[in-house]
């Protein structure tokens, strides 16, 4: 959600068998992504593409006017999401990502009703229990005017879509250290500890991954769910933000944002799928399996991911079989 803008995924058409609630998601893997030339990534759940832009600036522009906020100075617009901005801010000569939300915000991008203290306070104790090198650390969390403000450590790297926006192509070995990297940050995420409980992003895409001289980082934990933690449940739920793209399928937005650790294995499935993008061939009628330029290993691998021939345990036993093949 901070940076770039989401590549168009491969096309994803119905298997010869009967479909799983897991193929049908699949169907829809390329519908949640929407491209944007303008390089930042916008995803709201009920402004149109355009409204989405417009809103973003006219934000963005009252955040600069009301600049320096708790001493941050504002700086540029980062992106937007399901439920606040994110802009780059300055404290001390120091850069940092500061997601800032609003209740008149929330009414603007026609989010369903929801408390936008409660959304940005739960996302900011998340965060608070997480201590990795891949994940932008907390830094700070206070009103100002009406605002709600998340502060959080920057990352000047591009995300994966922005890669694929710029027509970059993946190749497999890539596609397959990429996914290793990031299932070693979901199993640091999925293992509760004495300071920290097991959390599932939820949320994973290619603008949520970003990429610092060969070390994968991890953003935007708006989605993010402790496991057992009936409030986060609750709230995310009531805000139906689990639904980010008027396009997406139930049974695909069941699986990636649902609230079981099967979720985050199905959306680094999707974030394969999606890597493939500039290097797919072939017309509209073939299915992914067959426009993608993959070894059959690594096919079948993907298709575990998302649930389709099967379903792996947790990320270790994802990582152990994607070193065997």
């Amino acid at each position: 959600m901070w940076f770039g803008c989401e590549g168009t995924g491969c096309t994803v058409n119905p298997f010869p068998a009967v479909a799983t609630p897991a193929e049908s998601a699949i169907q829809s893997i390329s519908s949640h992504i929407s491209a944007r030339s303008s390089g930042l990534s916008f995803r709201f759940i009920g402004a149109s593409p355009k409204t989405e832009e417009r809103l973003a600036w006219q934000f963005f522009f009252l955040l600069k006017s009301l600049s320096p906020i708790n001493g941050y100075h504002v700086e540029a617009l980062l992106g937007g999401g399901s439920y606040g901005m994110v802009v780059k801010v300055i404290k001390a000569g120091r850069y940092y990502a500061m997601k800032v939300c609003s209740q008149q915000y929330l009414r603007q991008i026609r989010q369903p009703p929801c408390a936008a203290a409660d959304l940005c306070r739960r996302e900011a104790e998340v965060l608070k229990c997480i201590r990795h090198p891949e994940i932008p650390g907390y830094v700070d969390f206070f009103q100002y005017e009406g605002l709600f403000c998340l502060v959080e450590e920057y990352m000047p790297g591009d995300t994966l879509a922005m890669a694929i926006s710029s027509d970059y192509r993946y190749q497999e070995e890539e596609v397959r250290e990429i996914i290793l990297k990031l299932l070693l940050i979901l199993e640091f995420l999925h293992t509760p500890t004495a300071g920290k409980p097991a959390v599932i992003h939820r949320d994973l895409r290619l603008s949520n991954l970003i990429m610092i001289d060969g070390r994968l980082v991890l953003i935007d934990f708006g989605l993010a769910y402790r496991i057992q933690n009936c409030s986060d449940m609750e709230l995310l739920v009531q805000c139906q933000m689990a639904r980010t793209d008027v396009d997406d399928s139930l049974s695909y937005v069941e699986n990636r944002n649902g609230f079981s650790l099967q979720s985050d294995l199905f959306g680094a499935g999707v974030v394969a799928v999606d890597l493939f993008t500039n290097s797919a061939i072939g017309d509209e009628g073939t299915s992914w399996e067959q426009k993608i330029p993959v070894s059959r290993p690594f096919i079948l691998y993907i298709r575990k991911l998302l649930g389709v021939e099967g379903v792996f345990a947790s990320c270790s036993e994802a990582m152990k079989y994607l070193r065997s093949i």
